[in-house]
């Protein structure tokens, strides 16, 4: 879960929920081409609107104009039958014609005045409001002899006010009696039109002298010219148009919806980003999920994987084992388990390298494939542990099969230009009881590959009841040694190191030694192995060093101390540097001067863990501390520990000083390891002394400190004390 919070899901935060720019242009293009169409319908609709209203007004026009000459038409024929009755009367008197323009402004009420002229044009008899001015007889009078289709017209304007003068000739056998005038309003008539004819937003308008007078802004102004005889006026509609149209109107439902529109849309495409955004963060946050998922899985199946095979090699580890083994004794009757100990893999690790060691187990599986057979069960149950199980199979077989295994598997190995040659141990056991548990099946194939580890490189060993006696043993013996240690019933002797020319006590080694229950004193040896093989050396060591340097402080502080005290360190706690550590702080503790303390280490222990050992080694030297390696000669490799580790002193080991007096191999051997010391300038211990004729061969070979049984035995600290005392009073020393 710590891994989902950091990530896609956890460890990465969710994008801004903000539209991207291309996203925001794209909607104010959208908005703004929606706007652009919204105008350009308003001006559509406002240009038809127009043409629309001067379409109105033209009808308008033309209806008040066919009205108007319908009029006028109406008023020929009403003129040109009073001239008619006129000309009945040759000499027409002034009743007859006030009687006469009574009666014609009775029947034509849109009639104002009305005259008579003579055949010069002179006024005889007037009627109506008023009587015309001689201006206006004047241009009547001038304008009869150019009349040539009757009736004439005239027009006057006189305050605003135009007016229509019709005029009829009346005859009488072709003979002229005079001229019928009748006047009409035409400003009047006119608007009676408007009030009868036109909308509120309409006005007519005449023009007679300046038809192009300008009109107010956004009105619509249609006019013709209507004709008169040969007179002519200019007639107009002023159609009012509001300066802004109405909330119902076309145009403005169009702006509106346009702008609604338009919000609508943009509205709808920023939701859209937003849901798109949303949605490719939730498919990112379901993909990241999915891919944690995934991991998780992997992870899941990894761990699996793990908890089931060794990762190394791809072999089912123990547990896997485990597994086959409570279901192959459940239904088999013969079972095999065979253990195979790589012994000499930390060897090959420390001194080829890890890439090397890694690809010597690729081969070492290859070569158990090899051999067991395909319905085997092979595991990898520690890091040079292998086990095998076959179902089915004997005691011989098994046995013959361990055979081919070891000798197939210590062949040589060819890896990157290095030769390899591992060496293993084979511990095999047999189903013998039905009630055997796959735990205890596995003890015993165990217990069967410690003992061959025993017996050396290359053992093949069965498993049978006395080692598992042995096992008991070892393990009661196991307990009592950790009893022991605890409640610190163990006890601390000294081998006193004796200069072999004077036969004084220079050194001394510290050795455990431990009584037990049943009152047999168990040695140093045996105590160390038992710790060695049930995991106590790190407390049993920690206990000799803190015992020893505790005596050696005491002898100090009697001013009795030998010069030197050698403590052995045990290889399996000493690579780590933990028993270094140890050792380094109990020193400071007792205060006792590192240069006094000798560090013993097998020849064993230096070949494993190669760069751990030389770490320690370094840091102990560096102290001030002595490093002697213990049974030189004893291994393989004893040159190689001279040459890589910072080494002061060997002990040469007691095997070879057995019998050195009558085997000359062994003086061979001893006379060499002795020169090659002096030419390294390194210190030589003779470890096993026994008796004078093997001091004098050491000590003739150029050896200078022996220890053994000839000098003296293993003893407390009083005895240490005393012996260095009769030193000090120029005694002579014991045996000599």
């Amino acid at each position: 879960m710590e891994k989902l919070n950091q990530s896609p899901l956890g460890r990465k935060q969710s994008r801004d929920q903000h539209p991207r720019l291309w996203s925001l242009l794209l909607i104010g293009f959208v908005c703004i081409s929606i706007l652009s169409a919204t105008f350009a319908l308003y001006r559509y609709i406002s240009d038809n609107e127009h043409r629309h209203q001067v379409s109105i007004a033209n009808a308008k026009l033309s209806e008040v104009i066919s009205t108007l000459e319908q009029f006028n038409q109406s008023g020929e024929k009403q003129l040109t039958w009073l001239s008619a009755q006129l000309s009945r009367y040759p000499n027409l008197e002034e009743r007859l014609w006030l009687s006469f323009s009574s009666d014609l402004m009775k029947l034509f009420p849109r009639f104002k005045k009305a005259s008579w002229l003579d055949q010069s044009g002179n006024i005889i008899w007037a009627s109506g409001n008023a009587l015309y001015s001689s201006n206006k007889l004047h241009s009547i009078a001038s304008k009869l002899s150019s009349i040539a289709i009757w009736p004439g017209y005239t027009l006057s304007k006189n305050n605003e006010q135009i007016s229509i003068t019709m005029m009829m000739e009346s005859k009488r056998e072709n003979v002229l009696l005079g001229y019928l005038t009748v006047e009409y309003s035409l400003t009047s008539l006119l608007s009676e039109f408007e009030n009868t004819l036109l909308t509120d937003s309409q006005v007519l308008v005449t023009k007679i002298d300046t038809p192009d007078d300008p009109v107010e802004s956004g009105n619509i102004f249609s006019y013709r010219t209507v004709g008169f005889g040969k007179e002519t006026v200019k007639l107009g509609i002023i159609q009012t148009v509001p300066p802004y149209p109405s909330l119902t109107s076309p145009q403005m439902l169009v702006f509106v919806a346009g702008i609604a529109a338009a919000t609508i849309v943009s509205i709808i495409l920023y939701n859209l980003e937003i849901s798109l955004i949303n949605k490719r963060e939730l498919k990112d946050k379901v993909g990241a999920l999915t891919t944690e998922i995934n991991e998780i899985s992997d992870r899941e199946n990894y761990l699996q994987f793990i908890a089931l095979y060794d990762p190394k090699t791809l072999l089912p580890n123990r547990y896997s084992l485990q597994q086959y083994l409570v279901k192959a004794l459940a239904v088999e009757k013969e079972l095999v388990l065979s253990c195979i100990e790589i012994t000499n893999l930390n060897e090959i690790k420390d001194m080829f390298g890890k890439h090397i060691s890694e690809q010597l187990l690729e081969s070492i599986v290859k070569r158990f494939r090899a051999v067991v057979p395909k319905n085997a069960m092979l595991a990898r149950v520690e890091s040079s542990q292998f086990m095998t199980s076959v179902a089915g199979m004997c005691q011989l077989e098994a046995e013959m099969q361990a055979s081919q295994l070891k000798v197939c598997l210590e062949e040589e190995i060819h890896i990157d230009e290095n030769l390899i040659i591992a060496n293993c141990v084979i511990g095999i056991a047999c189903r013998y009881d039905q009630s055997t548990t796959s735990g205890e099946l596995q003890g015993f194939a165990e217990t069967a590959v410690h003992q061959a580890r025993k017996l050396g490189s290359g053992g093949i060993v069965t498993y049978n009841q006395v080692m598992q006696e042995d096992l008991q043993q070892l393990r009661i013996v196991e307990q009592s040694l950790r009893k022991a240690i605890n409640q610190d019933n163990l006890d601390i002797q000294f081998q006193p190191q004796i200069d072999m020319k004077t036969f004084h006590l220079t050194g001394i080694e510290a050795r455990v030694c431990w009584t037990s229950h049943q009152g047999n004193i168990i040695e140093a040896q045996k105590i160390n192995a038992v710790a060695e093989e049930t995991g106590l050396m790190r407390n049993l060591g920690e206990w000799i060093i803190d015992r020893a340097l505790s005596e050696y402080s005491y002898m100090l502080d009697k001013r009795s101390a030998p010069s030197t005290i050698s403590v052995n360190l045990s290889g399996r706690q000493f690579h780590n540097g933990l028993l270094a550590d140890h050792l380094l702080q109990t020193i400071r503790r007792y205060d006792v001067p590192a240069a006094r303390v000798q560090v013993t280490l097998d020849e064993q222990t230096l070949l494993e863990h190669v760069q751990d050992n030389l770490d320690v080694l370094y840091r102990l030297r560096l102290t001030g501390l002595t490093i002697i390696i213990d049974n030189f000669g004893m291994g393989y490799s004893s040159l190689t520990c001279l040459k890589q580790y910072p080494i002061d002193m060997i002990k040469i080991d007691k095997s070879l000083i057995t019998d050195v007096e009558n085997s000359e191999d062994n003086l061979v051997i001893c006379q060499t390891m002795i020169s090659m010391a002096n030419i390294l300038s390194l210190d030589v211990i003779a470890e096993g002394v026994e008796s004078m004729q093997q001091h004098q061969i050491l000590r003739n070979l150029g050896c200078l400190i022996g220890q053994g049984s000839y000098y003296f035995q293993e003893m407390d600290t009083e005895s240490i004390l005393n012996i260095i005392r009769e030193q000090r009073t120029n005694q002579l020393y014991p045996r000599a």
